[in-house]
């Protein structure tokens, strides 16, 4: 459970290439009934080098999951948690009217027609 926000995290797992953890993530959408995703405790990095290692790992696994055909988003928030210093919050995205009606306050411009851009 991370403290501030009330909100239980699942553990980023290591040991996986970047086309496993992209299914990992995917996985992790297709299974929120809610559509909202989750709150991801990464490691603890000891260094800014570690740190750095982890945000590249997140940002190629969430690439090759877009590449699938999924409008997934990602959030990255250091130092929210004791256990971590680094927070990822991931989601599929959903539109409405221009705005992600899964929680992330995204925005995307409409056409006059009232579909996404």
């Amino acid at each position: 459970m991370i403290p501030d926000i009330g909100i239980p995290g699942i553990p980023y797992p290591t040991g996986l290439d970047d086309d496993q953890r992209a299914a990992w993530l995917i996985t992790i959408c297709d299974n929120d009934p809610r559509h909202h995703g989750a709150l991801i405790v990464m490691p603890h990095a000891e260094t800014d080098q570690a740190l750095d290692a982890l945000e590249d790992e997140m940002r190629r696994a969430l690439e090759l999951a877009r590449a699938t055909g999924r409008d997934m988003g990602v959030k990255l928030a250091h130092g929210r948690a004791p256990e971590s210093r680094i927070l990822a919050l991931i989601h599929e995205h959903r539109f409405v009217a221009g705005a992600c009606v899964n929680g992330c306050g995204e925005d995307r411009p409409v056409d006059d027609s009232g579909d996404e851009a």
